[in-house]
């Protein structure tokens, strides 16, 4: 059986609208950590490649004064992008090949 109709047949929707979502989650996390932390965002976008999506956040991290805060606030929003995504893909019920 085909990708396209496991997913289906398992009432899940397709998989290039489940990755567009997916890096859209990726990016919003991103969007709030630098929010949090008072970084201006540049630019974001999502956009769809074939049955995949890829995203990008662009911060302007570097107008911070150099802190021992800015570097972890930093890594938090690094992080905050993967971990959302993730959560999202294990609530969304995904099997182990769109875990990774």
């Amino acid at each position: 059986m085909g990708e396209a109709k496991r997913r289906r047949k398992a009432g899940l929707e397709p998989r290039s609208l489940f990755r567009v979502r997916s890096a859209a989650i990726h990016e919003a996390a991103h969007v709030l950590a630098d929010f949090h932390w008072d970084v201006p965002i540049l630019e974001v976008y999502v956009q769809r490649q074939g049955s995949d999506a890829i995203g990008f956040t662009d911060a302007k991290w570097s107008q911070l004064e150099p802190t021992k805060a800015a570097w972890y606030g930093n890594r938090i929003s690094q992080l905050a992008g993967t971990i959302a995504d993730l959560q999202y893909r294990l609530n969304a019920g995904c099997d182990v090949e769109e875990l990774v």
